[in-house]
C-alpha cells in the first residue's frame, strides 16, 4: 500500500513538473514574441504583413486585458508611452516565478 502511494505521488509529481514546463516554454515564446511584436514596425513598415498579424493575433489576447486595466490609471492614460508591454511581461515573469522549478 505504500509502494503504491509513493509510486502515484510521483506519477503526480511528474505530470505537475511536465506541466510546469509546458507553460513555461509557452510563456517564454509569448514573451519573445511580445518583443518581436514592438520590434517589427522598426525593422518594417509592412504592418499588413503575415508575420505581424500573426504577432498580433497570438499576442494581443494577453495584452488587451492590461491595456483596459492601464487605461483606467489616470498616469498611464495620459503617457505617450504605451506601458502595456512591460507590465505584461513582468505579470509573465512573475508567473514564471511561482511555477515549480523545472531545471
Amino acid at each position: 500500500r505504500r509502494q503504491r502511494q509513493m509510486c502515484i505521488r510521483d506519477s503526480l509529481n511528474t505530470v505537475l513538473l511536465v506541466l510546469a514546463a509546458t507553460v513555461t516554454f509557452y510563456l517564454t515564446a509569448l514573451t519573445f514574441m511580445m518583443v518581436l511584436r514592438v520590434l517589427y514596425p522598426f525593422f518594417s513598415a509592412a504592418e499588413d504583413s503575415r508575420a505581424y498579424s500573426f504577432l498580433y493575433a497570438t499576442t494581443e489576447p494577453f495584452l488587451m486585458p492590461v491595456r483596459g486595466v492601464l487605461s483606467r490609471i489616470e498616469f498611464f492614460a495620459s503617457s505617450p508611452v504605451d506601458f502595456t508591454y512591460i507590465i505584461t511581461v513582468m505579470l509573465v515573469m512573475v508567473v514564471q516565478l511561482l511555477l515549480p522549478s523545472v531545471y
